[in-house]
């Protein structure tokens, strides 16, 4: 069985572009609403006036609403947390945000550790390879030596 559009829902979608998340969620919840009542026999007046006044539209918009509030106040939060911090410590607390909301509580937990253990054995590999690279390099141009490039490989 394939879904059938929605006329009503892609009413409420296109009337809801640049609404606030309230008046989105409101729509989006009284277009779900009339289709369940026509089904049940109402007409689409009727069907709408008990979507007024059912008040879930209202609820629901006051929910996301107060959702959308938190947030961005989580997000604020999160930011002034982590305003003087390092590149790599706010990488860490972006990503174990959803575990630890607290930027301290992330920062000193055992999955940052192993996120900082990871990250240095990325930049030590990265370091192997370039000066490897480079030597190697040298030494098939002849711009050394192979004993001056494994030298300085040594170092």
């Amino acid at each position: 069985m394939t879904a059938r559009p929605n006329p009503s829902r892609n009413n409420a979608s296109a009337q809801s572009v640049g609404g606030s998340v309230a008046e989105q969620e409101k729509l989006r919840v009284n277009a779900q609403l009339v289709p369940a009542a026509m089904k049940d026999g109402l007409s689409r007046e009727a069907a709408e006036a008990k979507a007024q006044m059912s008040g879930l539209g209202k609820a629901a918009a006051t929910a996301a609403q107060a959702l959308e509030k938190a947030k961005v106040a989580a997000d604020i939060k999160f930011n002034r947390n982590t305003a003087l911090l390092s590149q790599e410590d706010v990488q860490i607390a972006t990503q174990l945000k959803g575990l630890y909301p607290d930027v301290a509580t992330a920062l000193t937990s055992v999955e940052a550790e192993g996120i900082r253990v990871n990250n240095a054995f990325k930049g030590l590999s990265n370091s192997i390879e370039s000066t490897l690279t480079n030597d190697l390099t040298d030494i098939t141009t002849g711009a050394k030596s192979a004993g001056d490039a494994f030298t300085d490989m040594a170092n």
